[in-house]
């Protein structure tokens, strides 16, 4: 798979080639994708992706918020999703066998990126522990995400209009990166 960085999750080169990861070294990498897609992001996929945005700025400053997201990994680890798209079934986190924690190092993210640690008991490895970087959107960013998921199911049912269509065009770059712009 391309190695991403983990400072700004781009695809960068090493020696004039795009940078590959494989194996447990690809691990944080997959962790940090899959826990940073928002559900309903994904055109088409409405049901693929987390709520740990909707969790953390729900019970901020909680002393519950740390085992309602290790909740959330639980489900993105355990319960297969079925792909609209292929109709194949699997779960995001696929080699997770077990969460033990999923710990926020921070109160708020910076730049839409919230420092956690993840302990996991991972297939073929034994205990995971790592610090990675997960997108937290703001309010603002999700009712865009929502807005949008709404607009693809319109899309989707054949109930689109012609208003709902240039609406969808103009909001088409991912909140993550309009975030990331201001």
């Amino acid at each position: 798979m391309w190695a991403t960085s983990p400072e700004t999750n781009d695809i960068f080169a090493e020696k004039g080639r795009f940078a590959l990861v494989s194996g447990v070294a690809s691990l944080p990498q997959m962790v940090r994708q899959v826990l940073s897609v928002q559900r309903g992001e994904v055109a088409f996929q409405r049901g693929y992706g987390t709520r740990l945005a909707e969790h953390f700025h729900a019970f901020r400053g909680s002393p519950w918020l740390g085992q309602i997201l290790k909740l959330e990994v639980i489900r993105q680890a355990c319960i297969p999703y079925k792909s609209e798209m292929t109709g194949r079934s699997d779960t995001p986190l696929q080699c997770v066998e077990r969460v033990l924690s999923i710990e926020p190092l921070a109160e708020t993210p910076t730049n839409i990126w919230l420092p956690v640690r993840a302990v996991f008991d991972v297939r073929g490895v034994g205990r995971w522990q790592h610090k990675l970087q997960i997108c937290i959107p703001d309010a603002a960013a999700l009712e865009k995400i929502r807005a949008r998921q709404e607009t693809f199911t319109a899309i989707q049912a054949g109930v689109a209009t012609r208003d709902v269509l240039k609406e969808m065009a103009d909001a088409n770059i991912p909140a993550r990166v309009k975030a990331a712009r201001r």
